[in-house]
């Protein structure tokens, strides 16, 4: 609801529709960055904390299938004892960042320190452009450059649809109303896509919601919807994230996952993308949940920005 009278303390929405040029601006980075190209990395560490959780996962849903190498995360604790001078480790957020670096044990191992101060608010999509440009530089991948590229297109075609009149992204908040989201994705996109849309709608909305995908939903969660429907239909409102690199069995599986959820959810929201490539998928999609946040957001009059309940964890 950009120009509209909302709370918006921190220029929630501003960030969210500068995310296009926020990420041309971190690749043309990547691109002057210096990096060594003689090291030998036979394995690459995601080293995160709460706060970056998400863009490990981001990060791990595009690299891991291309990666040269093992690509693991790591959230929180000690490095692996295995890690060495031929482990990239990749600190995701300033607060991973000074703990490796003031850690004397880790003496000899590479770390590149990317994504967000620990103060910042988080911006998942442009922390995980920086450390796939990161992964790429070092040799890890290829290809994900010209591909990020190519999605800050499609990022900025999205964010017009969303905020256009009416606004795709009103309406599904309109219909989401008073319920609690339950958001079910297919595959390694979806299943990181609907962890971006927990977080936006956590942290934007101070609402719950909850996040699933196939394989996986299909085995054992759907079975918890045999009893209270009357219930739960008061309750939740499903939203199905679609995108063309869900192999036809996962398409399958959320349909008949939407098709079982139909009569004990108020209602099924579909939501499409048709990126040519994995990388535009999950970011439009991660932006597509974000604005929706917003817009529950300002139908409740909450502001997005601060989270003063995590103050109590410090």
């Amino acid at each position: 609801m950009p120009g509209a009278a909302i709370l918006d303390s921190e220029g929630a929405y501003a960030v969210a529709q500068s995310t296009p040029s926020a990420v041309r601006a971190t690749l043309a980075a990547a691109v002057r960055a210096e990096v060594p190209n003689d090291l030998p990395i036979r394995a690459v560490v995601l080293a995160s904390s709460a706060r970056s959780r998400l863009t490990s996962s981001a990060v791990i849903a595009i690299a891991a299938e291309r990666a040269s190498v093992p690509v693991v995360e790591l959230t929180a604790g000690p490095l692996p004892r295995w890690v060495g001078s031929d482990t990239l480790v990749v600190a995701l957020d300033s607060g991973v960042a000074e703990g490796l670096l003031s850690d004397s044990t880790v003496d000899g191992v590479p770390i590149v320190a990317v994504g967000g101060n620990v103060d910042d608010r988080p911006q998942p999509i442009v922390e995980t452009a920086a450390a796939l440009a990161a992964l790429e530089q070092f040799g890890v991948v290829s290809g994900l450059l010209d591909d990020m590229v190519a999605a800050c297109g499609f990022l900025e075609a999205r964010w017009a649809e969303l905020v256009s009149s009416p606004s795709a992204a009103q309406r599904l908040a309109k219909r989401v109303g008073r319920t609690i989201p339950l958001v079910y994705g297919a595959g390694a996109v979806g299943h990181a896509a609907t962890a971006a849309w927990k977080h936006s709608v956590n942290r934007n909305a101070k609402a719950p919601a909850f996040a699933n995908s196939v394989p996986g939903v299909d085995h054992d969660e759907v079975c918890g919807w045999a009893q209270h429907g009357d219930v739960t239909r008061q309750v939740f409102t499903l939203v199905v994230l679609r995108h063309p690199f869900q192999s036809a069995d996962e398409s399958h599986r959320l349909d008949v996952t939407a098709e079982t959820c139909d009569e004990i959810v108020a209602g099924v929201n579909q939501v499409t993308v048709s990126s040519p490539n994995k990388v535009a998928a999950l970011f439009e999609l991660m932006l597509h949940g974000e604005v929706v946040s917003l817009e529950m957001a300002a139908l409740a009059d909450i502001d997005p920005g601060p989270t003063p309940i995590t103050d109590r964890y410090l």
